[in-house]
């Protein structure tokens, strides 16, 4: 892990300056109007910068979008939830898990009741099923 994290991390410290740079001289709207998928690229490199000030502030700058439609829901969950688990708050869409407990579930979730209602309106598969999905690839226990 660490012998990944000396080649990956200069990569992802270089490219998520770079991003930051492009989004500081462009309106993410114009952006995102004019390459949907170019944007949603680089909200995935500031996704996996780590750096909780930038995970909120891009978190900030997808925010109106996503929740408009005109941005990847999917995208915006992942984030929402990174955030809240870095910030010790519970999801809101439970897209962020780990080893809990010696066992891989997902971590605290607000409001539980109605999270496949608002997976859905991210565009998301249904909580119990992504759930699964998760537990098929990596196993129950860690």
């Amino acid at each position: 892990q660490d012998r990944i994290g000396s080649v990956s991390r200069p990569v992802d410290t270089s490219n998520t300056a770079r991003v930051l740079e492009m989004l500081e001289a462009t309106d993410f709207n114009t952006f995102n109007a004019a390459s949907p998928y170019g944007a949603d690229e680089a909200i995935g490199i500031l996704h996996h910068s780590g750096d909780i000030a930038v995970l909120r502030r891009t978190l900030e700058l997808i925010e109106p979008a996503a929740l408009a439609g005109d941005f990847s829901g999917q995208t915006y969950a992942l984030l929402y939830d990174r955030v809240a688990v870095h910030e010790d708050r519970p999801q809101r869409y439970g897209t962020q898990g780990g080893c809990v407990a010696g066992r891989h579930d997902i971590y605290n979730v607000e409001d539980p009741e109605m999270i496949d209602e608002r997976r859905s309106r991210m565009g998301l598969e249904p909580f119990d099923d992504y759930r699964a999905s998760l537990i098929e690839m990596y196993g129950e226990d860690c």
